[in-house]
């Protein structure tokens, strides 16, 4: 009996001692350095927010304020996510996010529908380089891509330039086609990586949410929505997106692991951060409005690929 009592104790003490050091040591979402001047634990669910939006145009995503820990390193975050080509629908796919530091730094998705699966696999890769042509996405006056955009009331697009713009012109383009909402900007990038990454530029939920002082100053312009988007701005943005993900080493060396680690880890951010600290140019705009305008669109900045994401 005396044995069995100390056996309990020691695997009692061996549960304690391994949740202790998981929860401690390991990585831990609500654990963050604080971004935001409030006590709410925004921090994870910001950065998680930052790495998706530059790879998946128009996607917004909504996380709880915190992490639930489930025990031995593992957390779970709730999260819905909102996706812009759904007119008038304010419905939103949910997803659970499962931080898992006891296995590697793995992140996983569950509990996926089938909806917000589309959202990653069918739009994200669409935009083309200056140079490549798509047989698919291909549109010239009157070809069949060009009348059948003509003729559609309502239209999330992806438009992919003949030839980079400059940020300068990109925000001529905003303001001379304002009937369109401009909601992502394809950026140009290291010649190693072919995934499209960017800057968006739909409102953040975080926008009306006090930064702290020091990422204020070192961060300028993170949340574009603050202020007036000019070429600095979008350049100063996009910058401190990189470097706030460059500063978070725990949070991508977990991110890493799992399935964005083929698009974002740290040694691309580096590459990334350094290539447009020089010069940022601009080869594809993701736009919601009529098909008619986005024709005037097409038919004036040399456009020559578009990729309709509500057919």
């Amino acid at each position: 009996m005396k044995k069995i009592l100390i056996v309990a104790i020691v695997i009692v003490v061996a549960v304690i001692g391994t949740i202790f050091y998981t929860t401690n040591t390991g990585y831990n979402p609500n654990n963050e350095e604080k971004i935001f001047d409030n006590d709410k634990n925004l921090e994870y669910g910001y950065l998680l927010t930052t790495i998706l939006e530059m790879q998946y145009p128009g996607l917004d995503i909504v996380t709880d304020d915190e992490c639930t820990f489930m025990g031995f390193g593992n957390f779970e975050i709730n999260a819905y996510v909102d996706y812009y080509y759904k007119q008038g629908d304010t419905s939103s796919s949910t997803v659970k996010f499962i931080v898992n530091e006891s296995d590697a730094f793995t992140t996983t998705f569950v509990e996926l529908d089938e909806t917000y699966e589309n959202i990653f696999t069918g739009t994200a890769n669409e935009f083309m380089l200056p140079g490549e042509l798509s047989n698919i996405n291909y549109i010239e006056k009157d070809n069949d891509l060009y009348n059948k955009v003509k003729t559609t009331d309502y239209l999330d697009a992806l438009l992919s330039f003949k030839e980079e713009k400059t940020l300068d012109e990109i925000v001529e383009m905003m303001v001379k086609y304002d009937q369109l909402d401009f909601i992502w900007l394809a950026l140009d990038h290291v010649d190693n990586y072919d995934w499209p990454i960017g800057l968006s530029l739909i409102d953040s939920k975080y926008a009306n949410i006090d930064l702290a002082d020091n990422i204020e100053t070192n961060y300028p312009n993170l949340i574009l929505s603050n202020g007036v988007i000019t070429a600095d701005t979008i350049k100063q943005s996009y910058l401190s997106n990189l470097q706030l993900l460059k500063d978070h080493s725990d949070f991508m060396n977990m991110i890493s692991a799992s399935f964005f680690g083929a698009y974002i880890v740290d040694e691309t951010l580096e590459e990334l951060y350094n290539h447009a600290s020089e010069n940022v140019t601009c080869y594809g705009v993701r736009v919601i409005g009529s098909g008619e305008d986005i024709i005037e669109m097409v038919d004036n900045e040399q456009i020559t690929n578009l990729c309709m994401n509500n057919k």
